[in-house]
Formats: structure tokens, sequence, C-alpha cells
């Protein structure tokens, strides 16, 4: 009778613990297919709202604020490296005193020196940006030549002023070659 008793108490709770896995498997179930039917609802939903009007234009804004943007950035990083050409150009012409003339100004980048105490090797410092200048004239007096000559000295945009030693050979109608530099920083300004 006892062993009895044991196998009925054994049997109903094997049949209770499987009734309830059943019952949780079933509500699992349950559960994963009220999701699936609900995100189809969702997804029908979403779809509805990318396809009307408002949307749309919405959308075709973003798009055109975010290239607007991409071309404000491009403007932007071109004025901040612009070298001002014209205002070098207009400071040359405002040294060149009467009688002479210039037939001739060009420039090129100089090749730098990198910093051997820069981490990277290409660093440049902006100190060793410059760029040189050369320009050829005729000066009708050697008067005039000096005087263009003294206003480049005195030049505080331009550096180590290199002239020809020809410049010096006529007393008139003289042909003449300087060379000087400038920065990338006074450039720019």
């Amino acid at each position: 009778m006892k062993w009895e008793k044991i196998n009925n108490l054994l049997g109903r709770s094997i049949f209770s613990v499987f009734v309830a896995e059943a019952l949780f498997v079933a509500v699992f179930a349950f559960c994963i297919e009220y999701l699936k039917i609900e995100e189809g609802a969702v997804n029908v939903d979403l779809n509805e709202i990318r396809a009307q009007k408002d949307t749309q234009e919405v959308a075709k804004m973003e798009t055109g604020l975010k290239q607007f943007s991409s071309k404000i950035n491009a403007i932007d990083s071109i004025q901040q490296n612009h070298l001002g050409w014209s205002s070098l150009m207009e400071d040359i012409a405002a040294m060149i005193p009467d009688g002479v003339k210039l037939e001739s100004v060009s420039s090129y980048k100089e090749a730098v020196a990198v910093d051997p105490k820069a981490k990277e090797a290409k660093k440049k410092t902006a100190a060793e940006e410059r760029y040189v200048i050369m320009i050829a004239g005729n000066a009708k007096t050697r008067e005039g030549l000096l005087e263009l000559e003294d206003n480049l000295k005195e030049s505080e945009l331009f550096t180590g002023l290199e002239y020809d030693d020809a410049n010096y050979v006529e007393s008139t109608d003289i042909n003449f070659h300087y060379q000087f530099y400038i920065t990338k920083e006074k450039l720019s300004k």
C-alpha cells in the first residue's frame, strides 16, 4: 500500500510537471506567433508612412540638406586655404616707382625641409611653408631701380631679397631680376 501511494504520488507529480511544461511551451509558441503578427502589422504601417507624400518630401529635404551642408563645408575649406594673390600683386604694384615697369611676376611653392623633431615625417610647420616670388622688368634709370630695391627691402611681407649682379651694370635702360620669399601665413591674410 505504501508503495502504491508513492507510485500514485510520483505519477501525479510527473504528470503535473509534464502539463506545466506543455502549458509553458504553448504560451511561448503563442507569444512568438503574436509577435510575428504584430511585426507584420508594424511593417505595413511603416510602409504606409514611408509611402505618404509628406514623408517622401521630408526625406528629400533631409537629403538636400546633407548635400547642401557638404557643399558649404567644401566652400569653407576652400576659403580657409585661399591664398591672397590679388593683394600680393597690389602690394608689389604699390612698390613700383615711376620709370620702372614689370615684365613678369612668377611664383612657386618652395620645397620645404622636414622638421626632424616632428612625429610624422610629412608634418610641416607653418613657418616652413613659403613661396618664392620672382619679378623681372625694366628700369629707365639706376635711381628708379634702387628705389624699387629699397621698397622691397623695407616691405614687411617679403624676406630674403636676392638680386642679380647684372642689375647694376647699366646706368640706364636696366633689365632687372629679383627674387624674394613670402610665407603662406602672410599670403593667406
